[in-house]
């Protein structure tokens, strides 16, 4: 599919890597250029920079990460191409390094994207989703999602074509960008704020952070303590989704002396 033809190989260096990532990017739209740029192992820099054709001529490394992450099916043929000065052995070395390119997304990339992270939340409820809840309050383009999770091995289809997680998704894999992240998305997306029975509690507060900071994450504990019991009670297990969050962070340091 992303094979080179005779038409392509006539065509300059940046302007076949640039056609190869806008092809890339109609496939997959819901990826961002920096997601595909750590996809691909490239800097976001040097991938903007090769995206916009401003690189004519750039590094042997960046090229072969794209066309290996893009599905180019003769890679060797691309080096002896465009890179003829290239010995027998260099072009080895670089084949080789390519093995390091990962085939999909991390976790914590479909955690912090707002078209991926709630069918992760539904799925890892006791519940789990099925289908005919897909379809009715994210259809077609929910499917597509799901079904690109199922195949990256991130969800799995359970008995009775019920969906959930493969495994635990709150460890502590989870990075502090995408645990920010996660909580505000699902504010976003999931929050009725047109319920003003729901709970929806803020405190601001100064205080001494490297005092207080202990306390607060005994409260913290506790509180995530309780809402385990709560969601581990077989009593109290139904059809409705929630969400549970807890933050506390430091926004600033005042400026007084």
């Amino acid at each position: 599919m992303y094979g080179l033809s005779l038409e392509q190989e006539a065509l300059p260096l940046a302007k076949i890597l640039q056609t190869r990532i806008a092809k890339y990017k109609r496939e997959h739209p819901k990826f961002s250029s920096l997601q595909i740029a750590t996809k691909f192992k490239i800097s976001a820099s040097a991938f903007n920079r090769i995206e916009n054709g401003d690189l004519q001529r750039p590094a042997i490394e960046s090229v072969l990460r794209i066309l290996k992450g893009t599905g180019c099916s003769d890679i060797m043929g691309f080096i002896k191409s465009y890179y003829p000065e290239l010995s027998d052995t260099y072009a080895f070395i670089y084949e080789s390094s390519l093995k390091e390119v990962e085939p999909i997304l991390e976790k914590n990339d479909y955690l912090g994207d707002y078209e991926s992270f709630l069918f992760f939340l539904l799925a890892e409820c006791s519940w789990g989703i099925s289908s005919s809840y897909i379809m009715k309050h994210y259809g077609r383009t929910g499917f597509l999602v799901v079904e690109e999770l199922i195949n990256n091995g991130l969800l799995k289809i359970d008995k009775g074509d019920v969906v959930r997680c493969c495994s635990p998704i709150f460890n502590e894999t989870l990075d502090a960008k995408t645990k920010r992240d996660l909580i505000i998305n699902t504010i976003k997306k999931s929050k009725d704020v047109q319920d003003n029975q729901s709970n929806m509690n803020i405190t601001v507060a100064s205080l001494n952070y490297s005092k207080a900071k202990k306390e607060i994450d005994k409260i913290m504990a506790e509180a995530q303590q309780k809402i385990d019991d709560l969601t581990n009670n077989p009593d109290l297990v139904g059809p409705d989704y929630f969400y549970f969050a807890f933050i506390s962070e430091k926004m600033a340091a005042s400026d007084r002396n």
